[in-house]
């Protein structure tokens, strides 16, 4: 389980590093725990590009990212992997993000806990291009700097019974952005775009 099983890795370079990668692949990781401690540019605890339809799946994983000037707990890039009872954190670094979604990722999101604290640039969620489902996602960014619950840039999610915590903002969208909220709670201003 969770407590039990980890992968550690100080995988660090200035390229995209994590310690569990996946593509376009079937698979499925489940019940671990997944840490990196970087020491480069980026540090990401778990990295998915090019993921269709849920094809990739993690259930009850804990994926943690520090060390790196880009911290993130979970990196999509056009991908599209299923999350049950995930979670993310990072901390330290210039940029912190619990799960970050970009170009055009649309993961379905069930029972997230996505934590960023840094001394910069903070996001429990980054929704960059994108359109995740997200059901009981619980957000929070602290620290320096900026800290946005979930911030959406030009990105359509679909929100429900989730809660979202940032002293900038708890929810910011931007661009041509327009999240589909309800039964959510929001702790912090919001900017609705």
């Amino acid at each position: 389980g969770q407590d039990i099983t980890t992968i550690n890795c100080a995988c660090s370079s200035n390229s995209f590093d994590s310690v569990m990668s996946a593509g376009a692949i079937t698979a499925e990781i489940r019940h671990l725990t997944i840490n990196n401690t970087g020491g480069g540019d980026n540090s990401f605890g778990v990295y998915t590009k090019g993921v269709t339809n849920g094809s990739f799946s993690m259930d009850n994983v804990t994926a943690t990212a520090t060390g790196g000037t880009y911290n993130y707990g979970v990196y999509n890039n056009s991908s599209s992997p299923s999350m049950n009872n995930v979670t993310a954190t990072a901390t330290g670094g210039t940029n912190a993000g619990g799960v970050y979604n970009t170009q055009s990722s649309s993961p379905s999101m069930n029972n997230v806990t996505a934590t960023a604290s840094g001394t910069g640039n903070n996001f429990g969620v980054i929704n960059n291009n994108s359109s995740p489902s997200m059901n009981n996602v619980t957000a929070t960014a602290t620290g320096g700097g900026v800290n946005y619950g979930v911030q959406n840039d030009s990105s359509s999610p679909t929100i429900r019974n989730s809660s979202f915590t940032g002293s900038t903002n708890s929810i910011r969208n931007s661009g041509t952005s327009s999240a589909q909220v309800a039964d959510t709670m929001l702790d912090g201003p919001v900017d609705a775009g």
